[in-house]
């Protein structure tokens, strides 16, 4: 099966301090693949894809290196992103050494959070 972008199409905006804040704006289609099966009929953004989207914006952010998730500290999924919702991610490096990052992140649309996480990265 051939790797797929969880970006492609969906990343309409992105911005990176150089320091500990990445923001990004993503946008999925009703036709993207992350629906697939997810579930017929009623569509919701997969929780683990929202997990592979903070690793996809991590890596982008830092060039250079491969981070891999190490640690699940907290997850919450409060409401579902659906087809066609505008999702904004905001993730804070709030730790940072040459081998570990500890990352908050926050999900919204509007005013209407939509999934926290804390986590722990490690240089692959």
């Amino acid at each position: 099966m051939p790797e797929y972008d969880i970006l492609k199409n969906a990343l309409k905006f992105f911005e990176y301090d150089g320091d500990t804040l990445v923001r990004a704006e993503l946008e999925f289609n009703a036709d993207a693949p992350v629906f697939d099966g997810h579930f017929p009929g009623n569509p919701i953004l997969p929780g683990f894809c929202q997990l592979e989207i903070i690793l996809v914006l991590i890596n982008k952010a830092l060039p250079g290196a491969c981070w891999k998730l190490k640690k699940v500290k907290n997850v919450k999924f409060f409401s579902p992103i659906l087809p066609g919702d505008r999702a904004e991610y905001n993730l804070e490096i709030v730790e940072k050494s040459s081998s570990a990052l500890k990352v908050n992140v926050h999900v919204s649309i509007g005013d209407t959070k939509k999934s926290t996480f804390k986590g722990v990265y490690l240089e692959a």
